[in-house]
């Protein structure tokens, strides 16, 4: 979720409950206590990620080879920094209405990131040359503009789909 955000309500206006349920998969929104994500490398969040897939993990059949990040503002830029750092453990990033701010990663495999963005968002250009960067780099990377849009979800228009079927393409090795 988004700062200042609650993971309920992000689960509500992202829609992702309904495709989790429609293609049967197991999604986890943890909330951020205090609203604001933690995007610096090796912060104390990314412990706490890690704990909430350990708990998903123990109480649901999932395959470990295809657990995905994705996140909407301050928590697509946590998102993309914690898959990055655990490149290992996330097949794959999902990165909405934020961009790559900080350094640049050296994840040990080749991990794919899709970015959503908003035309008119601060950081549309930013993610936009992150994604051709990536590329350029040999991760798989898909950018979509949403053209005339600022910063918002990717659900009003019903790119979550969009984000799931790129998830689905990949797994860990």
């Amino acid at each position: 979720h988004g700062s200042g955000d609650t993971a309920s309500n992000y689960m509500t206006t992202s829609r992702w409950k309904s495709i989790a349920d429609s293609q049967g998969f197991v999604m986890a929104a943890p909330h951020k206590v205090g609203g604001t994500w933690i995007v610096n490398a090796g912060s104390a969040d990314g412990a706490f990620a890690d704990a909430v897939i350990k708990d998903v993990r123990a109480s649901h059949s999932i395959n470990a080879k295809r657990i995905y990040a994705v996140g909407f503002s301050q928590g697509g830029y946590f998102c993309y920094t914690y898959g990055m750092e655990r490149s290992t453990t996330i097949a794959a990033i999902g990165v909405q209405s934020a961009s790559q701010s900080g350094p640049t990663f050296n994840p040990s495999r080749k991990i794919p990131v899709i970015f959503v963005v908003g035309s008119l968002d601060s950081a549309h250009s930013r993610a936009q040359t992150e994604s051709k960067r990536l590329q350029q780099a040999g991760h798989p990377s898909k950018f979509i503009s949403l053209p005339g849009e600022g910063h918002c979800c990717a659900a009003q228009h019903d790119k979550n789909q969009d984000v799931w079927n790129f998830f689905k393409l990949y797994s860990l090795p």
